[in-house]
């Protein structure tokens, strides 16, 4: 906070009985979240508030974003009226990994006759978390019975896991198994995958 007093009232006699002009203000900058993934949002909030006894003119800028108009305690026509707060709330989502990262960005608040000031908010941003993508071969997809039917995994993802249903109530968690299908008929076998960022399925029909 940066406060400016005014001088005293010419003339003589005792003392006055007024209070002296003061101009001051506070500005404060925050961040909803500030480490988020590529297409995540982050929600940036400005405070300026004056906090003397004289009505500012401030000018408020941010070195990475361009302001919206800000919600005022009360209307005052571009003044910021003694006790009143500013408030600007606007958002940041990435397509991109920026350059730097985090992304440090500043709010100036500038007011003729005072000292600026600043304040700073930082979001770091990690690549977008995707799902895993499911998908398999079977070999052979078709025969007379006993039928060995050998599923390979071709899925995508990081750190999977594997749930097969073969469709005739027999299971398994391996990642290219094997099962014989002890009657002909037609089954239904899905493959569903689990990884850091969710679950993703394929399915195939063996006959």
């Amino acid at each position: 906070t940066f406060g400016a007093p005014g001088g005293g009232g010419a003339g003589g006699g005792g003392g006055g009985g007024g209070e002296a002009p003061v101009s001051s203000f506070t500005v404060t900058k925050t961040v909803d979240d500030d480490s988020i993934s590529v297409g995540q949002t982050a929600t940036y909030t400005v405070v300026v508030t004056n906090t003397g006894n004289q009505p500012l003119n401030p000018t408020v800028s941010d070195d990475k974003f361009t302001l919206p108009t800000p919600t005022e305690s009360e209307s005052s026509n571009g003044i910021l009226d003694v006790g009143e707060t500013w408030i600007y709330t606007y958002s940041y989502t990435p397509d991109q990994i920026p350059t730097p990262n985090p992304l440090i960005n500043t709010v100036t608040v500038t007011v003729p006759g005072l000292t600026s000031q600043t304040a700073q908010a930082s979001v770091e941003v990690t690549e977008a978390c995707v799902p895993p993508d499911a998908a398999f071969t079977a070999s052979p997809t078709s025969g007379d019975a006993p039928l060995e039917v050998k599923f390979t995994n071709g899925s995508t993802g990081t750190n999977l896991s594997y749930s097969w249903s073969f469709g005739d109530g027999g299971s398994s968690t391996d990642e290219n198994p094997t099962h014989t299908y002890s009657a002909s008929g037609t089954y239904p076998v899905t493959l569903t995958v689990t990884g850091e960022c969710g679950t993703g399925s394929a399915t195939t029909t063996i006959t």
